[in-house]
């Protein structure tokens, strides 16, 4: 009886931890390709402090690893908006790309055309996973 309930346990453990939370969802894009972007602007996907503390860490391990991040303050009611102020159509831009970061998810958008080239929903798995994914599109890797 014990090794049933033992044995049942377990894989109600692993189904929890197999559902929705714990299930990640990555999309890349297939016309950017990650080693084109160089130089991104990483700002939080709130504007709660713990959100821009967030996205203070990931500006650092991307930086570590070699790619050039640069910090844009402000506030916008869409991430189109944020587009739109940071990188304006049709103007030159040395920003290749923008990063939103949530606690759950991240997002790069391809400065030149505004479309997502990268896209990762980490359920509970953190923000250092997601980040390694996004170095690992980016092609580069993290610093030891």
């Amino acid at each position: 009886m014990r090794r049933r309930c033992a044995a049942l346990f377990g894989m109600l453990v692993l189904h929890a931890c197999g559902g929705a939370y714990g299930k990640v969802k990555e999309m890349t894009s297939d016309t950017i390709r990650g080693d084109s972007i160089r130089v991104i602007v990483v700002i939080a996907g709130e504007s709660e402090s713990a959100d821009r503390q967030m996205a203070g860490r990931v500006r650092a391990t991307l930086d570590s690893a070699g790619v050039t991040t640069l910090r844009r303050t402000g506030t916008w009611e869409t991430e189109e908006t944020a587009l739109l102020d940071i990188c304006p159509a049709g103007q030159p831009t040395e920003i290749d790309g923008v990063l939103f970061v949530w606690w759950n998810q991240l997002e790069l958008r391809d400065c030149a055309t505004h479309r997502r080239a990268y896209h990762i929903e980490g359920g509970y798995r953190g923000i250092e996973y997601m980040v390694k994914r996004l170095m690992a599109y980016l092609h580069v890797r993290p610093a030891r």
